[in-house]
């Protein structure tokens, strides 16, 4: 069974939510950003986007960081004026295995919607910042091989 830790914050207040590091967790994580985006004045646009690279940034951490145990990934949403920043953070170490498949392409994804993406990776884990406009729909992202 699938539990997170969620603070339904006011509007004016930063989005905590605390994920098991599963796949089955990032929809979850998708619903509190898009509630707490929609309660922050934000337009179907900027909620799409920043929604989608949420997923995508929650579904690296689950798949790519690799421990011998099960972590949770912690995502945090604040709002700076009329911009949202994004920290998505989790516990283990990336494995960059090749994969058999057409994936692969979720960072891009991240890039080509958001304004600005930074990750930092480090031996106890991984942290990546994003940020974007509530009020702006993100440029049409290019995805060439």
């Amino acid at each position: 069974m699938l539990e997170s830790t969620t603070r339904w914050p006011r509007a004016d207040r930063p989005l905590r939510v605390a994920l098991p590091a599963q796949l089955e967790s990032v929809p979850l994580a998708r619903h509190a950003l898009a509630r707490w985006l929609a309660g922050n004045g934000a337009c179907a646009d900027a909620i799409f986007a920043l929604s989608v690279a949420l997923g995508e940034a929650c579904t690296n951490a689950v798949e790519h960081a690799q421990r011998a145990r099960p972590q949770a990934v912690l995502v945090r949403a604040e709002r700076k004026g009329r911009t949202v920043r994004i920290l998505v953070r989790d516990y283990g170490r990336w494995d960059y295995s090749p994969s058999i498949d057409e994936r692969g392409r979720g960072l891009q994804l991240m890039r080509g919607l958001m304004d600005c993406v930074q990750i930092r990776r480090t031996p106890r884990g991984s942290t990546l910042v994003m940020s974007h406009p509530l009020d702006r729909q993100p440029e049409a992202a290019s995805f060439s091989e």
